[in-house]
């Protein structure tokens, strides 16, 4: 008998090529992939700028720590409740709800001077909302891409979400040193809005609701 050989494996481009003409194809997930890449490189204006600057004119370090401590720590107490409520939330009318609270509140507060109560209670209750998000984009991935190409699509999504990400200081800089700190926080939270709601006017979101269930069809 002839020996059996595995079948080599697709070169890499070829792969990551099939991996991009399937992801260019699915209007929920390319979006998914521009609006993440979008939103972290506002959140790294806010973090390694915009909140620093804040905190050297208004608050201090000590403050913006316990901040972000507050942010992250509510964020976490989120993922859990998104995971024990499970399959009970409704994910496009969530992911709009929770974006909306996480995204420009927490530029508004600091931009226009809001006490520092508020500007815990609104981290706080902001923390909590981003953690539904995660969750739900990670469902949707895993739900729409086949098992075949799992891996380049999610490796690309990745690069999509990683990508902007080093420009973010660039970007605050940028800002604070044209505008001003408290422009430069109105114009970050406003385009955070304008990329989060986006899905608002897309019909093509309401795709990521969970795939129908048919009903179960009883023998006679």
């Amino acid at each position: 008998e002839p020996e059996e050989h595995p079948a080599r494996p697709a070169p890499y481009r070829a792969q990551l090529a099939e991996g991009w003409h399937f992801l260019r194809r699915d209007r929920v997930l390319l979006g998914i992939a521009f609006m993440v890449a979008l939103t972290n490189l506002i959140d790294l204006a806010w973090s390694s700028v915009l909140m620093p600057v804040w905190g050297q004119q208004h608050a201090g370090p000590e403050t913006i720590g316990l901040l972000f401590t507050t942010f992250s720590g509510f964020s976490a107490v989120g993922s859990a409740v998104a995971a024990a409520l499970g399959d009970r939330i409704r994910r496009y009318p969530t992911y709009l709800v929770c974006f909306l609270i996480t995204g420009i509140p927490r530029f508004l507060v600091i931009a226009f001077g809001a006490p520092l109560w508020v500007v815990f209670v609104v981290f706080a209750i902001g923390g909590t909302s981003s953690g539904f998000i995660n969750p739900i984009l990670g469902a949707i991935q895993f739900e729409r891409i086949p098992a075949h190409v799992l891996g380049r699509v999610m490796s690309l999504i990745s690069a999509f979400a990683w990508g902007l990400m080093p420009l973010g200081g660039l970007l605050g800089g940028g800002l604070v040193s044209a505008f001003g700190l408290t422009t430069a926080l109105v114009t970050c939270g406003i385009a955070y809005f304008v990329v989060t709601m986006f899905p608002a006017i897309d019909p093509t979101w309401k795709q990521i609701e969970r795939p129908n269930r048919l009903p179960a069809t009883v023998g006679s």
